[in-house]
């Protein structure tokens, strides 16, 4: 984006100018050769620091390898020789915009709009300013403008889908591109995105699990959670659920047919795209009416090279029985553009166990394109408390199957089996996510 936006307007200023060493300091920003290209316009600027042409070049050469303080002065320098310079204008508007200063790149593009008025490129970095910022309302209304005026433009098409789905407008979203990709099929951008609305929460969700479990030949059929989510706004989901799994995943709770169900509502927030928290609390009602207050919570961190940092815990109170608690440490390690691997990392507590509990988790994830997610895990780990043998060693594995086989109705498969010190447990789970869209 950064090089096809720009390059427009280095390419528009430079090929008036005569000077060959300029021309070819653009040609080597354009291959990538960012420190050759500014040797060439430090030079021209120690013979003429005044020149104009240098130093817009030098901006957007600065502007495309990120440095994006040192665009801003050269920026500056341009616009102080001639404040009406378009190309310095503009390429100082998305400059702003991509060091995440949108309010100012706003202000940059509306005074290029005023000195240059139906302008096309200040029209459409308006447009993605609001984009970028999140303004997904106000960046529909500029795109829908130019896509009205260039019916053929994918790349307005493909930014009013991106200002869709900031709204969350999916099927309206889906239905520009398939109508992009209909006039272009192999537009890679599009089909891209369009694969990346299959699997974006809905508005409203509704997922309902119900499954099988087995400790040395007994079992029992329950449903194990119900939850329902609602997006409030562009980054923040809310949700109500009720949860009957820990009667269907603890051992001694299926042998002996206990209930243990629990009501709870929290709240997920993506702060940016580097840091989403997610809060839950809620009451869990055990046997012989017992009660506890209950709070979990969970934040991720997204690291260089799209690795994810996990860490989270849970905590749970009572005037009955003790109190229990678990802490994780998880990290999300992607191998290639389908698969990746997760290792996690649990410490816990509970108040029927004598010592805490340690366990190590290991995730293989792979995802298709289209949403499509298979995990393979095993799990290992030494338990709270031991058999008549002296043993406390866990162990087992599981299988987990997303399938969102359409854009409203997505199916989920989980199994898993674990074998401890004094019970063997297979859980065979299934649900549906019913999805409500705009």
């Amino acid at each position: 984006m950064k090089n096809t936006v720009l390059l427009v307007f280095a390419t528009c200023l430079m090929s008036t100018s005569n000077a060959q060493d300029l021309s070819q300091a653009l040609k080597l920003a354009q291959q990538g050769q960012f420190e050759a290209a500014a040797r060439i316009y430090d030079q021209a600027l120690q013979v003429n620091p005044d020149n104009l042409e240098a130093l817009v070049g030098a901006a957007y050469n600065h502007s495309w390898s990120g440095k994006y303080e040192e665009a801003a002065r050269k920026f500056e320098a341009a616009l102080a020789i001639d404040g009406r310079n378009r190309a310095a204008m503009i390429g100082n508007g998305y400059n702003l915009a991509w060091s995440k200063r949108y309010q100012s790149a706003y202000q940059q593009f509306v005074q290029a709009e005023r000195a240059y008025p139906n302008d096309l490129d200040a029209q459409k970095g308006l447009g993605y300013v609001n984009l970028w910022s999140g303004n997904g309302e106000a960046a529909a209304l500029s795109f829908q403008r130019l896509c009205n005026q260039f019916p053929a433009n994918s790349e307005y098409q493909i930014a009013l889908a991106q200002s869709y789905l900031l709204l969350h407008r999916i099927h309206d979203a889906q239905k520009i591109l398939e109508r992009t990709l209909a006039a272009s099929p192999n537009d890679t951008a599009a089909k891209e995105l369009l694969n990346k609305t299959f699997v974006l929460p809905a508005p409203l969700e509704l997922d309902v699990v119900s499954g099988f479990s087995q400790v040395n030949g007994l079992g029992n059929f329950s449903i194990r959670t119900v939850q329902l989510a609602a997006s409030m706004g562009a980054k923040t989901r809310m949700f109500l659920k009720y949860d009957n799994s820990l009667a269907s995943d603890l051992a001694s709770f299926v042998r002996n047919n206990l209930k243990a169900q629990s009501f709870s509502g929290g709240v997920a927030r993506f702060w940016n795209n580097k840091l989403a928290t997610r809060l839950e609390l809620g009451s869990r009602f055990l046997p012989e009416q017992t009660r506890m207050l209950t709070l979990s919570g969970e934040q991720s961190v997204m690291l260089p090279k799209d690795y994810t940092l996990k860490t989270g815990g849970f905590f749970a109170t009572s005037k009955q029985v003790p109190d229990e608690w678990m802490a994780f440490l998880g990290l999300r390690i992607p191998v290639t553009s389908f698969y990746a691997v997760e290792p996690h990392f649990f410490y816990s507590k509970t108040f029927n166990f004598q010592t805490p509990d340690k366990r190590l988790m290991i995730v293989n994830q792979f995802r298709t394109s289209k949403g499509y997610e298979f995990g393979l895990g095993g799990v290992f780990g030494i338990t709270g408390i031991r058999n008549e043998l002296n043993q406390n060693r866990l162990a087992g594995g599981f299988v987990n199957i997303l399938a969102p086989f359409s854009k409203w109705v997505w199916a989920t498969i989980n199994i898993r089996y674990e074998n401890g010190p004094f019970d063997e447990l297979l859980t065979v789970a299934g649900g549906l996510k019913i999805r409500f869209e705009n």
